[in-house]
Parts: structure tokens; C-alpha cells; sequence
């Protein structure tokens, strides 16, 4: 719970409370965000997120999160978006997105306002691929955003290499904007 002080009354007021649910495995299942309604005082019904954890043969961890906001006039809880998150088997993550439901199919799609992280490592742990996308609703498909990184690092983990790409909309996919070469010495 969060209180913020009153200046006025010189006391404490409820302003915010998160709660938080784990299933037996300790992972987080269950998120919810309450406002204080100062006139009834009583907590509101904001936002909430239920997730679902499940690991494939090869050990991925895929966590599907399912966001509702809270509709105070119907007095219930709407869907409004999904992310699926992906971790291999040391933990990193791999994937994150954002779909929306569709209603008229009954399924998850992607649409204005989609997005997704991709990030790739290397044995050590380290990023050597980090990728941004938003979903193009003309084109139906991703479109990058921001950066590409591509990175190289030696045998003991230094940096030694950053290829930055941008996505160009004539072509459609990531092209070369500059390299950065890094080498060490014994020191």
C-alpha cells in the first residue's frame, strides 16, 4: 500500500495498493492495481494482470500475461492486452510482445499498438542481437524500430564488436549504419 501526506490535515491518505499472487513454483501468477476512492473509502478495482508459466521440451520458459483494466460504469474486468514473454534455459530473456483480443475471431492478434523485443546471447550470457518492432497495420507485418545491435565479445567477455542497423521502410528490413571495433590489450 501507498500512502502520499496530506499537507492540509497533516496526515497519511491511502493513494494506491498492488497486490501480488505466486503459484507453488514461486512464480508470479497474479498482479493487481487498486485506487483509493477517497469518497467511499474504499479500494478500486484499476488494473490487473494473470499470467500462465509453461516450459517447453528443450526447457523455454513462455509466460503468457493477460491485462485487464477495469471497467467502474459495467462493473467488470476487460480484456485489454496480452504479452508473451520467452526466457531460455539460463534465464535470459528472448521474446516479448504485445497482442490484442479480437473479439469478432475470438483470438489474439497483432495490430496498431503491437510491439516486440527480440534479444539473442551468446554462451557467456551476453546480448549479441537486440531488436525493436511495432506492428505495421497497412503492411501487415513488423516493422523495426530504433536500433539492431549486433555485438561481438572475445573469449573473456570484452566488447569487440557493435554493428547498429536501421530498418528502412523502401526495402523493409534492418541495413548497416555503422561499426564499432574494440581490441584489448594484455592490460
Amino acid at each position: 500500500i501507498k500512502d502520499s501526506w496530506d499537507s492540509d490535515t497533516r496526515e497519511w491518505k491511502p493513494n494506491s495498493k498492488e497486490e501480488y499472487k505466486y503459484n507453488s513454483d514461486g512464480e508470479q501468477n497474479s498482479y493487481a492495481d487498486y485506487s483509493w476512492n477517497a469518497e467511499t473509502k474504499q479500494w478500486v478495482n484499476a488494473r490487473k494482470t494473470e499470467s500462465i508459466h509453461s516450459y517447453t521440451e528443450n526447457g523455454l520458459h513462455i509466460v503468457i500475461s493477460t491485462n485487464f483494466t477495469y471497467d467502474n460504469i459495467k462493473g467488470e474486468w476487460l480484456i485489454h492486452h496480452r504479452n508473451e514473454m520467452n526466457y531460455d534455459v539460463k534465464g535470459n530473456q528472448t521474446l516479448y510482445n504485445a497482442s490484442f483480443f479480437d473479439s469478432i475471431s475470438n483470438t489474439w492478434v497483432f495490430k496498431k499498438g503491437s510491439f516486440k523485443y527480440e534479444n539473442v546471447y551468446n554462451e557467456q550470457g551476453k546480448i549479441i542481437l537486440h531488436s525493436y518492432y511495432d506492428w505495421d497495420s497497412e503492411m501487415n507485418q513488423w516493422k523495426g524500430q530504433g536500433d539492431l545491435l549486433e555485438s561481438g565479445y572475445d573469449s573473456i567477455g570484452h566488447l569487440t564488436s557493435v554493428v547498429t542497423k536501421n530498418w528502412d521502410v523502401s526495402s523493409n528490413q534492418w541495413v548497416n549504419i555503422s561499426k564499432t571495433e574494440n581490441s584489448y590489450n594484455g592490460q
